[in-house]
């Protein structure tokens, strides 16, 4: 019986570990509680435009990852050069252009944010999402009662 446990918090750890690969928030981003995330942009990709930057992304070399050679259209060799990077890619570029040193957060489409995204995100899509920034909260003042 020792060993559910172990199998628990191991399924626990790696479904951890995938979440956070994707989080564009730094481990420990915002966490203090004097601090809040804060909107300082908003930004929508179109179709045309992230179809456009996919087209132009440099490809993976072909002998780095020898099994995605093939029918197999996304690598998984370490390399990911599928729709979804490509977007979370002009996402970024959009964000540092719009709102220097922020953050990421896709709201839309839902297979964007769906865990077999690499699966089901196109950029034929488009993206709509937010830039946000972690800003220290106003401390409260007290009111004095007559």
């Amino acid at each position: 019986m020792r060993t559910l446990p172990l199998i628990v918090s191991f399924v626990l750890a790696v479904v951890a570990a995938s979440a956070q690969a994707h989080d564009p928030r730094p481990i420990g981003w915002c966490l203090d509680p004097g601090t809040a995330e804060q909107e300082v942009a908003k930004f929508e990709l179109s179709p045309a435009y992230l179809k456009a930057y996919h087209q132009r992304q440099p490809p993976s070399d072909p002998d780095s990852c020898p099994a995605g050679r093939g029918q197999v259209g996304t690598k998984t060799c370490g390399i990911v050069d599928d729709h979804w990077h490509s977007a979370s890619k002009a996402a970024a570029e959009e964000c540092a252009r719009l709102a220097p040193r922020s953050i990421v957060e896709v709201t839309r489409p839902w297979s964007y944010n769906d865990l077999s995204h690499h699966q089901f995100y196109r950029v034929d899509e488009g993206l709509s999402g937010r830039c946000l920034r972690c800003v220290p909260v106003p401390a409260r003042t007290a009111r004095s009662g007559k």
